[in-house]
């Protein structure tokens, strides 16, 4: 699990449950944090910021070792232990773990009630792992295959047909090894060469997107379109050039905020609503689809749902599916930054 127990994690809460219910939830969660699936590593994300999903999968997991655990009577001792179990995930670098815990908080507009650290550990775990991600493969050169007896001088020392044969079959078994040998060496080089050279394409789109400074989208020039449109097309087309890393370049915000200084120069915040609606002729051209858990990917919610409904009745639609109030205000890098790590939290389910 990660670096803060249980017990700690419980004294935070300010549960005290004993040290045989510790343990039990131990047990539970270790079996969750191998087997859950990415819908569920959602599920436990939703539970710690309050979106209250269906936990009965996890309810049934804990009761497993604890039939006594009822949802009704431990609420937060439920969201405590996903917690643990997100934390867990997120020091192993789980993508979905910490893409999900980073773009739920909204830029810091949705709060967790229990374990608030949790979310700087996921940002940083997030900037981390898109560093070491990154670092070139290393290729073992030259190939080598194994050392071999000559079959010649091994046929001159047998003194009968069995010794013959019995040599026959000892160099051939280990020729065979040797080829085993070589080809795992060959597939590992190539695993390597394969790895690096996709982290390369991708970089090589993005600085080849970034130089041209026009959406891919849209086809127009960033610097025909307001800060929030910018935002919202440099985000999601960002996040589609991501198509070797999970986690993006650490350098994302910086090449977000190129793509902003390409646009048309504004200061103020807009709220979510007028961003949407203002990007309206452009909605079709975007390759969009609805989110997994809306309530974790607003945004992408939003232009779904706008496209969808059209006009301002798609406000109402996304307050009911996300929680969330469709005039809270992002400054246009915030936009940029929430839109980018939800593009790639869709793409890594």
């Amino acid at each position: 699990m990660s670096s803060i127990d249980f017990a700690d994690r419980y004294a935070l809460g300010g549960l005290q449950p004993t040290a045989e219910i510790i343990n039990l939830r131990e047990l539970s969660a270790t079996r969750v944090q191998e087997d859950a699936t990415d819908e569920q590593k959602l599920d436990l994300v939703g539970a710690y910021y309050g979106l209250r999903p269906d936990l009965t999968w996890f309810r049934d997991e804990l009761r497993k070792e604890d039939l006594t655990f009822s949802l009704v009577t431990g609420e937060r001792e439920a969201i405590i232990v996903a917690a643990a179990i997100l934390g867990a995930s997120v020091a192993a670098g789980d993508a979905v773990s910490i893409l999900g815990l980073v773009a739920g908080s909204v830029q810091g507009k949705r709060s967790p009630t229990e374990a608030v650290g949790l979310v700087d550990e996921a940002r940083l775990a997030l900037k981390q792992r898109a560093v070491t991600n990154r670092i070139p493969q290393s290729i073992v050169t030259p190939i080598k295959h194994s050392a071999t007896p000559k079959l010649a001088e091994t046929i001159e020392v047998a003194a009968d047909i069995p010794q013959v044969v019995a040599a026959l079959s000892k160099t051939r078994g280990e020729s065979q090894e040797s080829d085993r040998v070589v080809a795992k060496q060959v597939t590992d080089a190539v695993s390597a060469l394969n790895a690096n050279f996709n982290y390369l394409r991708e970089e090589s789109q993005i600085l080849w997107w970034l130089f041209g400074e026009h959406s891919r989208s849209s086809g127009k020039p960033f610097d025909s379109l307001r800060p929030a449109q910018a935002a919202l097309l440099g985000g999601i087309e960002l996040g589609e050039l991501c198509t070797t890393s999970y986690l993006g370049p650490v350098a994302a915000p910086a090449v977000l905020e190129r793509v902003l200084r390409s646009a048309k120069k504004d200061s103020k915040s807009i709220s979510l609503a007028l961003a949407v609606d203002g990007l309206s002729a452009d909605l079709d051209t975007l390759s969009l689809e609805m989110p997994l858990r809306p309530g974790i990917c607003p945004v992408l919610t939003a232009l779904n749902k706008a496209r969808e409904i059209g006009g301002g009745g798609w406000v109402q639609a996304f307050e009911s599916a996300t929680g969330l109030d469709a005039h809270m205000e992002f400054k246009a890098s915030e936009l940029a930054e929430q839109v980018f790590y939800e593009q790639l939290l869709e793409s890594a389910l």
